[in-house]
């Protein structure tokens, strides 16, 4: 890309967000970071997601909406590229709950699978692991424990769905841990659950929202109320 077309989009980026071009830093190709969506400027849209190698965005055309692929502005192959100037920061959502070593329902799967419409504004944490070992050695367990505690500090919102005929240990204790947070949990949790009396108990003492359904599509609902409600107390 030459520099004036470059010094063009950078100004009409600028423009959109209200600041002095001055300010605006195209960012390179080396600081990328893979499924981070970025604002920008292209010919057909203002945001893109890095993938392997070139970006991904939406675009809609005769009423319909499908993806394409686009190069980096570094590599400019003759036709329409991204520049990305800013992260998009996304609203965080945990996926906490009932795994049970990888034989329960998926849920976290069928929800991700639900809430692609969602995936531009939200970015889930899944803690499911698909190619966990079947006989982890220590350092697996360790590596996946801390993983989450850092996701779950860093999450604005943890979705707790407790399934029924699962005890789910771990997950009552993160329930526990994040209790004291009524803006950041909600827990979906059936009363047929063997120790649900427990946790409506801990939700009635702090506050915490509670429903007895854990279908995908109330799921989205509870992923809704979170974002429009919740996170609307987060930003004041």
């Amino acid at each position: 890309m030459k520099e004036d077309e470059l010094k063009q989009n950078i100004k009409i980026f600028a423009a959109r967000k209200g600041v002095s071009p001055n300010i605006v830093r195209v960012i390179p190709k080396s600081e990328l970071e893979f499924g981070k969506v970025y604002e920008g400027e292209c010919r057909n849209a203002d945001e893109a997601r890095w993938g392997d190698g070139k970006f991904v965005y939406e675009r809609y055309k005769f009423g319909h909406r499908y993806e394409e692929l686009i190069n980096h502005f570094e590599d400019d192959d003759g036709y329409d590229v991204f520049v990305p100037m800013e992260v998009k920061e996304r609203i965080k959502i945990f996926l906490a709950g009932t795994i049970d070593d990888g034989h329960s329902n998926d849920w976290q799967g069928e929800l991700l699978a639900a809430t692609k419409d969602l995936q531009k504004e939200v970015e889930f944490y899944n803690p499911r692991r698909y190619d966990f070992p079947e006989h982890p050695k220590k350092e697996d367990v360790v590596k996946q424990i801390r993983w989450e505690q850092e996701h779950l500090d860093k999450a604005d919102f943890i979705l707790m769905v407790l399934l029924e005929g699962s005890k789910s240990p771990i997950s009552l204790l993160e329930l526990g841990l994040y209790a004291h947070d009524q803006n950041k949990i909600a827990v979906c949790c059936p009363e047929s659950f063997y120790r649900y009396t427990n946790v409506e108990e801990t939700c009635r003492k702090y506050g915490l929202y509670l429903t007895n359904r854990t279908d995908t599509q109330h799921l989205v609902t509870v992923i809704e109320w979170l974002i429009n409600y919740n996170y609307g107390k987060k930003v004041r």
